[in-house]
């Protein structure tokens, strides 16, 4: 794809469950981030309501050494039933045995967005349960539009527009545009593949046999993130 927008760039998924044993009755032990622990008892009571031999148990879990205590919780054979993890985690485990495919729990599959169930299958066969996604959007100010000069009406659409404006608008010590990234690896990874693909490249080759993300286009679009 060649078109260069800079709107809406990406869906993608942030977290999902995994589920190596799913329990017919008694307690189910859920390991739920922090940051979504609101969200993760309401769902909980909702379900509890709806299935009164089932209870709940849910452990919130931090982002720090979340995956090598998911690893070895899953090696052990000590894992809980249900736990969220990020999408490029799954296909591990699943390679690995350490998890049971969901095609009998999940069989309306397109309910669900079709890129987040592709990227939690492998062998043909479901592995985890898209649960959370983010969208990446562009936001901005049509004051500071105004102020510098700009059609506070008018938001750029391609990546010249968008360093145009951002030029535009950075003076006085302030910068014209913010970019979300940081944090760990892979927020910066997952924030700037989507301007590869945009860009025609990509990281790896469609038979996933090759690294290709030396390729010009995605060297472009990196420099340009």
């Amino acid at each position: 794809m060649k078109l260069k927008t800079a709107g809406l760039l990406a869906l993608t998924v942030s977290t999902l469950t995994l589920i190596p044993a799913i329990a017919s009755a008694g307690e189910v032990v859920w390991w739920t981030p922090n940051w979504g622990e609101a969200r993760s008892k309401e769902l909980a009571e909702k379900f509890q309501a709806a299935n009164p031999g089932i209870t709940i148990k849910m452990e919130v879990t931090t982002s720090d050494g979340l995956a090598q205590r998911v690893l070895t919780a899953l090696q052990s054979g000590a894992a809980p039933d249900i736990i969220e993890v990020q999408h490029g985690w799954v296909n591990n485990y699943a390679q690995n045995g350490m998890v049971v495919p969901l095609d009998d729990v999940i069989q309306d599959k397109e309910d669900f967005n079709t890129a987040a169930i592709n990227n939690v299958s492998w062998d043909g066969k479901l592995w985890a349960i898209p649960y959370r996604m983010e969208t990446h959007g562009f936001i901005y100010n049509k004051g500071a539009f105004k102020a510098a000069g700009l059609d506070p009406e008018k938001a750029p659409e391609t990546w010249d527009d968008l360093v145009a404006v951002a030029t535009a608008l950075s003076k006085d010590g302030k910068f014209g545009f913010a970019i979300t990234g940081g944090g760990e690896v892979g927020n910066t990874i997952f924030r700037s593949l989507p301007l590869i693909w945009m860009n025609g490249g990509n990281i790896v080759s469609d038979d996933l046999t090759t690294a290709v993300v030396n390729s010009p286009e995605a060297v472009a679009a990196v420099k340009y993130y």
